[in-house]
């Protein structure tokens, strides 16, 4: 590496490292009070970084006592996270979907 391309750092030269770290977010927590008839206002920032639609449906679930809320788009960005684990690298599932369709209807099922 050139020495102009060298960054300094508290004194030390180092290069530019190759890897991105990412640092998890800081949890944000509110304080939500449950209205008398078992309404709850989410605030604006949360339901930013929950990535709600403008229709406002939510998820619901409850584990281990704790009621969690999820936006319909992180529950299908969960869901594909999960189906990644299983693609096998190089295989094209809708090559294979519609494979296995033309066999389905040349058997005539």
């Amino acid at each position: 590496m050139a020495e102009d391309q060298k960054v300094t750092t508290h004194g030390f030269d180092e290069e530019p490292s190759r890897f991105k770290l990412e640092l998890p977010k800081p949890e944000e927590k509110w304080r939500l009070t449950v209205g008398k008839d078992g309404r709850v206002v989410i605030p604006a920032a949360a339901r930013a970084r929950m990535e709600l639609g403008t229709d406002g449906l939510v998820i619901a679930r409850i584990v281990d006592g704790e009621l969690r809320l999820m936006s319909p788009l992180a529950g299908m960005r969960r869901a594909q996270e999960i189906a990644m684990k299983y693609k096998v690298p190089g295989q094209s599932v809708v090559d294979e979907l519609i494979a296995e369709r033309r066999a389905a209807a040349a058997k005539g099922d």
